[in-house]
């Protein structure tokens, strides 16, 4: 679980760095990748908000009226603080 949790975290450190509003179809896809293989894993709440991410991220990039950065930003961070609170509950286990 602790290397998924490094994963999702770096593409929201790179995203982070970027800036999510240069957001681009391969981020959404990477994103998408992720969201499949932490589902494969049984992390089924972390997948659920890793593509809803990835649903407001692919209608940002293409331009849908309804998506505005606000939504997007609001997507993220709640994955970035599930992903923190993985993280955090992984390290008390240790």
């Amino acid at each position: 679980m602790k290397e998924w949790i490094g994963h999702v975290n770096d593409w929201l450190e790179r995203i982070l760095l970027k800036g999510i509003g240069q957001l681009d179809i391969d981020d959404v896809k990477q994103l998408e990748r992720l969201s499949n293989e932490v589902k494969g894993l049984n992390m089924d709440f972390l997948a659920q908000l890793l593509t809803h991410l990835a649903v407001e991220g692919r209608r940002y990039v293409w331009g849908d009226t309804q998506t505005n950065l606000a939504t997007l930003v609001q997507s993220y961070f709640y994955v970035c603080q599930y992903s923190q609170l993985l993280a955090e509950n992984d390290e008390q286990e240790s």
